[in-house]
Order: C-alpha cells, then sequence, then structure tokens
C-alpha cells in the first residue's frame, strides 16, 4: 500500500477515535465531562449545573437525585460554576390522592451565592481529554 495513503488513513483513524471519546470536537468543546456536586461533602439532589467560559459560552446540565450531573460541549479553559436551585418540581402526591412521603432527610440547599457563577466564586479548568468533574461547593 501506498505510504501516503496508510500515514492518511491512520490520521483519520487517531482524529476518529479522539472525537468518540469525548476529546473535543472541532468547535474546540470538550464534548461530555460527569461528575458529581455537593455542599460541604454532601450531594445536592436538584439543580442545575451553569459553567461559563471566558467568552461567555455557557453549558448546562441537570442535577440527578444522586448528585450526579453529565454536561455536554463543555467550553474549554477556565470556567465558572454555579449551580441554580429552587425552581424544580416538587411532588404533593399522586393522581390517587395519596399524599407523598416526605424524604428521609431534607435536601441539601446551597447558599444564594452559589446559585450564580458570577458570584459562586468557583473556578476550575476544562482541558480536552478531561471526562469528570466533581464540585464541593464549601
Amino acid at each position: 500500500m501506498n505510504p501516503t495513503i496508510l500515514r492518511w488513513r491512520v490520521w483519520c483513524a487517531v482524529l476518529a477515535a479522539a472525537v468518540v471519546a469525548g476529546c473535543g470536537g472541532p468547535d474546540g468543546r470538550v464534548r461530555e465531562i460527569r461528575g458529581t456536586v455537593s455542599y460541604k461533602g454532601e450531594p445536592l439532589q436538584s439543580g442545575t449545573v451553569r459553567v461559563v467560559g471566558a467568552n461567555h459560552e455557557v453549558a448546562f446540565a441537570a442535577v440527578q437525585k444522586d448528585g450526579s450531573y453529565i454536561l455536554t460541549d463543555v467550553p474549554p479553559g477556565e470556567v465558572k460554576i454555579g449551580v441554580q436551585q429552587g425552581n424544580e418540581p416538587r411532588s404533593v402526591g399522586d393522581s390517587s390522592g395519596k399524599k407523598a412521603e416526605k424524604a428521609a432527610k431534607p435536601p441539601v440547599t446551597l447558599p444564594k451565592k452559589f446559585h450564580d457563577p458570577e458570584t459562586s466564586g468557583v473556578t476550575h479548568t476544562i482541558t480536552h481529554g478531561m471526562t469528570r468533574l466533581d464540585i464541593d461547593f464549601r
């Protein structure tokens, strides 16, 4: 096989593997970052993680009941992070009229300063190839 064609095929395979692995796309964003979000070590059970990059590029992710989240298309570089809470739907019962059971312990609530990435004081550097970011507000 022609060495030029072989090099081209190898280069294309490496590029395709990098994109599939989440290393970033042609726009430079990191495709997917998973993690958990907590306050003083206690996982949040609701909210929306918001990440704001240097050029005001934004990525959002819903916080699951176990505190996990998945961000997609995250801007690389230094980002500011906040978690908006308070607008989540709450269960008051079901269609049979039965009231919702009380949670074993109250949900973790972030102080308002952490709701806005501009006031939270929480920053991280997002790099290509990064796949995990656990955030603990203090």
